[in-house]
């Protein structure tokens, strides 16, 4: 990855002993990602459908500590009717947190690629609009999506266009929900 980012530094080098001027942007993805009113919007409709799920799984378990404790007082005869009924909770909350958990990774990987589609898509239309020769991302992502690893280690402050970026996809959002 080092000898890319070299070898991208150095042909930037080159064209730029080429061109009179290069106009480069830099945007910070991350930032966009956390602060475009869309994602807030999209994280806070999913806490509130985690929330309802999760007092479900709260009632669940409520119910495998009720039927615990009563086992622990029940006599030989209700034992094996109350063992069963608590192998058959334990396996409901075992499916539903499952099915909880993939559910909410679906979700959020389908929020995720809904406003990066946004994002990159402003970026695209201000590049142009703006004429950038050359838009760059400030980090590299790694496979889980977290940005591990700086890809420009110094820009002036003139070449972020973060804020520009956000302003036009914020603006965008209320237009369309209004």
């Amino acid at each position: 990855m080092k000898t890319i980012s070299t070898l991208f530094i150095l042909i930037l080098v080159q064209l730029n002993c080429f061109s009179a001027e290069l106009k480069i942007g830099i945007v910070d993805e991350k930032e966009l990602m956390q602060k475009y009113e869309k994602s807030v919007f999209l994280i806070r409709k999913l806490e509130e459908r985690y929330k309802k799920e999760e007092t479900n799984m709260k009632e669940l378990e409520s119910k495998i500590i009720a039927v615990k404790k009563e086992l622990m007082l029940a006599g030989t005869s209700t034992k094996e009717r109350l063992m069963s009924q608590m192998r058959r909770l334990e396996v409901e909350y075992k499916v539903n947190k499952e099915y909880l958990n993939e559910l909410l990774g679906m979700k959020r990987n389908e929020y995720t690629a809904e406003v990066l589609k946004d994002i990159h898509k402003a970026i695209g239309i201000y590049s142009k609009d703006n004429k950038y020769d050359l838009v760059m991302r400030k980090y590299i992502h790694d496979s889980t999506g977290e940005q591990n690893q700086m890809l420009v280690f110094y820009n002036r402050e003139k070449m972020d266009i973060t804020n520009d970026i956000l302003n036009m996809i914020n603006l965008k959002f209320k237009q369309s929900n209004k």
